[in-house]
C-alpha cells in the first residue's frame, strides 16, 4: 500500500530538444535543437520501505510536437524506479 500518491497534469510550452544520430551527422547546431511543446499527465506514489527510506514508483504520459515547418506528433510514456533517504 503506497503511502502518498501524486497527480500531476501539466503543459509545457516552451520546450526545447536536441536531437542527434547517424540521421543528423554534419548537421549545423541550430538544425538540431527544436522547440516542441507537450501536455501530459504524471503519478508518483511513494512508499515508506524503512526507516529514513522511501521508495519512489514514477510514470507519466503526455502529447508531445515540434515547432517546426514540418510538425511532427507523438505520445511518450515512461516509468521510473528510485529510493530516497530522509
Amino acid at each position: 500500500v503506497m503511502n502518498h500518491i501524486y497527480l500531476a497534469p501539466y503543459i509545457n510550452p516552451l520546450g526545447l530538444e536536441y536531437v542527434f544520430g547517424e540521421e543528423n551527422e554534419g548537421a549545423p547546431f541550430v538544425d538540431q535543437v527544436f522547440m516542441t511543446g507537450a501536455v501530459g499527465l504524471r503519478i508518483k506514489g511513494v512508499l515508506n520501505v524503512a526507516d529514513k527510506m522511501n521508495l519512489v514508483f514514477a510514470t507519466f504520459a503526455e502529447g508531445h510536437t515540434q515547432y517546426v515547418a514540418n510538425k511532427e506528433y507523438g505520445i511518450r510514456v515512461g516509468i521510473g524506479l528510485g529510493v530516497v533517504f530522509n
